[in-house]
């Protein structure tokens, strides 16, 4: 039995009584979980407190300097560092008036998000919020694709802004780019905890 097309079908009937019954709510949520199941990949979040090596973490992980590292930049958006068969980077923008979103499926629906390439050396121009690309957008994340044999079955990895940081809009980036309460994860920070925030 192909389990994934049974729960597909059962989440697109939920859909279906949750859209008859006004809960939009429950559409949304099964919007998450739909996309989920179409998308077989597998997100690692690095999440832990602001400047303390995430984005050195992933860079030395995949052997390449797709985040920056600086002392005067700090990611703010999530960026997701994927395989692909030539290096390239995107930003991911939403419109200034549309309403606010949780978890990253949502973030990189393409309903709401455009999709812009960029080049790879100045993605962390991007993600650090020094770039307006459009006057009526703002960057709600980022990609970046590269040859690397560890991330072509599948697995990517989500450099994600600090927690606890100056800015309560990097923390609550962090919190909901994630689909799951309980994504697969690494903190940099010893006993930092994100799944609960208060």
């Amino acid at each position: 039995m192909d389990w994934t097309a049974t729960a597909t079908q059962l989440v697109a009937r939920t859909t279906t009584l949750s859209r008859a019954q006004g809960r939009d709510d429950f559409v949304d949520r099964l919007g998450h979980s739909r996309r989920r199941l179409a998308d077989p990949s597998v997100r690692v979040l690095v999440v832990g407190e602001f400047k303390q090596g995430k984005s050195m973490l992933v860079n030395a992980l995949v052997n390449a300097p797709v985040c920056p590292v600086d002392d005067d930049i700090a990611t703010a958006v999530p960026t997701e560092v994927a395989y692909g068969e030539q290096p390239r980077a995107f930003v991911l923008l939403r419109r200034n008036d549309d309403p606010p979103r949780s978890g990253w499926e949502s973030t990189t629906h393409v309903a709401t998000t455009l999709k812009r390439e960029v080049p790879m050396g100045e993605l962390g121009r991007y993600t650090s919020g020094s770039i307006v690309l459009e006057p009526d957008h703002h960057i709600v994340g980022a990609q970046a694709f590269i040859p690397r044999e560890m991330l072509r079955t599948g697995l990517v990895l989500v450099d994600t802004p600090g927690m606890g940081g100056l800015s309560s809009m990097h923390t609550a980036a962090t919190t909901g780019c994630s689909p799951r309460p309980t994504p697969s994860s690494w903190s940099p920070t010893p006993g930092a905890s994100f799944l609960h925030p208060r």
